[in-house]
């Protein structure tokens, strides 16, 4: 894990998701929970030959 997001920013994302997919300025679903936002770093890539 590299990093967390909580609060006032995580739910401007959530906005943000909700405007870009639904066309809604604001998640429409009330939220009863902390939002948190995982940022992780990878370890590896693996890169497969096209089929």
């Amino acid at each position: 894990m590299v990093d967390t997001v909580t609060g006032a920013e995580a739910r401007s994302h959530i906005d943000a998701l909700a405007h870009k997919y639904m066309g809604v300025d604001e998640y429409p679903k009330p939220i009863t929970s902390e939002r948190v936002i995982v940022k992780i770093a990878p370890e590896r890539v693996v890169v497969f030959p096209p089929s």
